[in-house]
């Protein structure tokens, strides 16, 4: 861990961390370390260890989590890691191609919201939502509103696990064209 952590304050100079079962005591120490921008980071993949009796109670990665901007930033991965401040930080990763959220019970994003987000990234080709946990039924039992839908232009991976109607009202709001198959 003490290696991470040397290599990862050197901000200017990591352009891919990819961290796979960090338990709750090294993640604390992992986001104390990421509160700077990471100005080369083209690919960020944290995952939790699976503990069932710790999944709510994993540090929350911070506001200032990246410096609270990732423009480079091409694959981001977070599973089951609370971040309630991804909106922020997906507003400002305009770049990104892959988008995987393992999503426990915080923070909750209404699908609308979740579409305001996407909205932004043109170039993501690969989408994967999971969630662990439930929401409030009366926020995802709401129709959608008639409104334009938001075209995911490169998106040619999808992938949800969770509640049935929270996927209804995120696909109602979103337009996927069909890709054509090169045959050349």
């Amino acid at each position: 861990m003490d290696n991470i952590l040397s290599v990862l304050k050197l901000t200017d100079r990591v352009c891919k961390i990819d961290l796979d079962g960090v338990t709750k005591s090294n993640m604390e120490e992992i986001t104390r370390v990421m509160q700077q921008p990471f100005p080369e980071l083209m690919d960020l993949r944290l995952e939790r260890g699976i503990h069932p009796n710790t999944l709510n109670t994993a540090p929350s990665l911070p506001d200032s989590f990246l410096g609270g901007s990732a423009s480079r930033l091409r694959s981001l991965i977070l599973g089951l890691i609370p971040f309630p401040a991804i909106p922020k930080l997906l507003l400002s990763t305009t770049n990104l191609v892959t988008l995987h959220l393992g999503i426990t019970n915080t923070p909750y994003i209404l699908p609308e919201e979740m579409v305001t987000y996407l909205s932004v990234l043109t170039r993501l080709r690969s989408l994967s939502l999971r969630r662990r946990s439930y929401p409030p039924f009366h926020l995802i039992c709401r129709p959608p509103p008639h409104s334009p839908l938001t075209v995911l232009h490169a998106l040619t991976d999808f992938e949800y696990v969770g509640v049935n109607m929270y996927l209804g009202d995120l696909l109602a709001r979103i337009d996927i064209p069909q890709h054509q198959e090169d045959n050349t």
